[in-house]
Order: C-alpha cells, then sequence, then structure tokens
C-alpha cells in the first residue's frame, strides 16, 4: 500500500510541468516517480488516450539495479515486461481501461546519449538521480546532465495529454549543479511562471513505508 508524506502528497497534487523531488536516501523519491506515471496513465484512460512515457537513468546498471527494480516492485502485475539488448519496455494497464500504456526504461547521461529516445513525444518522461553520487573507491552514479533537461522539456508534447510532467528526483545537490542554479535556488515567481517547482522530502515522512 503506498502511503506518500505529508510532501509527496504536494508534489503528487502539484499542477507543475517540471516537479523536483530531491532529498536523502530512502526519502520515498523513486516511490513517487513511478506512481506519478501510474497516476498520468489512470488520468488518461478516462479520455482514451494510452499514455507513452520513459523513465531515464544515467547507466544501463542503475536502470536495472535500482529504477526498474522499483517500478517492478509496484506495478509488475499491472503489465507485461519486454527486454532486449539494454531496451526495457513496460507495457502497463490500469483498472477500468483496455489501453495499453506504454513506459520506457532507458540510461543516458549526455544529450547524445537521449537524442534517440527523447525525438518522441510523451506525456510523462521520468528522471532518476540526475545527481552525481559518489564513494570512497569512485562513481557510483554520473548523473544526467543539464542539456538532457533542457531536451526533454521540448518532448512534453504528447497529443491529447493536457498537462504533460518532467518528473526529477535527486539527493541534495551542490550549489554548482544544475537542479540546485535552476530549480532549488530560483525565485518562486520566477518558478511559478515557468511552471516548474521543487520539493524537500525529509526521510521521516517516509519511515513508515520503509520494511524493518
Amino acid at each position: 500500500k503506498y502511503e506518500p508524506g505529508p510532501t509527496a502528497l504536494r508534489a503528487h497534487f502539484s499542477p507543475a510541468r517540471v516537479k523536483l523531488a530531491w532529498g536523502p536516501v530512502r526519502s520515498g523519491k523513486s516511490t513517487w516517480l513511478c506512481w506519478r506515471v501510474w497516476d498520468k496513465a489512470v488520468e488518461v484512460s478516462k479520455k482514451g488516450i494510452a499514455l507513452r512515457a520513459v523513465i531515464i537513468r544515467d547507466t544501463f546498471r542503475n536502470l536495472e539495479d535500482t529504477t526498474l527494480k522499483t517500478w517492478i516492485e509496484w506495478f509488475g502485475q499491472c503489465g507485461k515486461l519486454v527486454k532486449s539488448q539494454g531496451v526495457v519496455n513496460f507495457l502497463l494497464k490500469v483498472p477500468g481501461s483496455d489501453l495499453e500504456h506504454e513506459v520506457l526504461f532507458r540510461h543516458g547521461q549526455t544529450a547524445s546519449d537521449a537524442s534517440a529516445f527523447l525525438s518522441s513525444e510523451y506525456g510523462v518522461i521520468g528522471f532518476e538521480e540526475v545527481v552525481p553520487a559518489f564513494t570512497p573507491t569512485g562513481i557510483v552514479s554520473p548523473g544526467i546532465a543539464e542539456e538532457v533537461f533542457d531536451l526533454a522539456i521540448t518532448r512534453l508534447v504528447q497529443k491529447g495529454v493536457d498537462n504533460p510532467e518532467l518528473d526529477i528526483t535527486c539527493n541534495p545537490p551542490t550549489p554548482q549543479h544544475w537542479t540546485y542554479r535552476r530549480i532549488i535556488s530560483a525565485e518562486p515567481d520566477v518558478l511559478r511562471t515557468k511552471g516548474w517547482w521543487h520539493f524537500f522530502f525529509p526521510a521521516k515522512e517516509n519511515e513508515h513505508n520503509l520494511r524493518p
């Protein structure tokens, strides 16, 4: 059972076109991202539209080990997973509809990496863990470049989807990272004009959802 905390609820119901969920590990950001795709699929099904969505992670290994694993945990029984040579698609069905929604899972760090699949039109685009992560032995996650963000915004144009959105997750970024420069540190009035917003997910709000 999905029980989002107060911040996650605000992020779900926000009308923003670009939503950034940032916070520490185990704060529910990845689950929130997956549920954004589900909620949009339910919404457009009522209009007889099949959603086209893509969720992007920096590397294929990270995509498989984390993002895809979270998706299957929640929605694996709601459709069919199709995998072929580094390409992963999920054909999603929601209650009360015979439509098949297409959820693509792709990996890419730069615009050249992402240009192939971001040439299509989407109702939801998800960026998972865009901020680089490091350990004493090296880089665990290189993150997603700013140029991919700019490219993705132009692809939120699926026909019939009234409120397409770009949903982003990350751990707290440095002041130099593009999420901080362009979203977190921006003036509220500037963000509202653009239709962007950010939400800090406190870990304590997700404690009730964690396994012992």
